[in-house]
């Protein structure tokens, strides 16, 4: 995964824009995407920073033979995978191919 721009090169970007750069020329310029000055712009607007948010997911994730529902809930993986067979099998069948 790419690592995030420094907030050294953000901060250059937002001020070059605050002091009336168009961001099409600033994207060329820094050398960053328009759609990259977009996100700056509304991440120092919304959350009063520049820094970028951190990166990737949970990393505490444990495989199970199990899948959660969201309800609370969970059904064992094995019969997820039979009812997913069986409605591919019905789906082909209803199609008229093999599958």
């Amino acid at each position: 995964m790419p690592r995030p721009f420094s907030n050294d090169l953000r901060v250059r970007v937002l001020a070059a824009i605050h002091g009336g750069m168009p961001w099409r020329e600033a994207s060329g310029v820094f050398g960053v995407s328009e759609a990259s000055i977009g996100r700056w712009l509304r991440g120092a607007r919304d959350r009063c920073t520049v820094e970028a948010k951190p990166m990737g997911g949970p990393n505490n994730v444990v495989m199970t033979d199990e899948v959660h529902r969201g309800d609370g809930f969970s059904v064992p993986l094995d019969w997820l995978q039979q009812v997913m067979e069986r409605a591919a099998r019905e789906v082909f069948s209803a199609a008229g191919t093999d599958g």
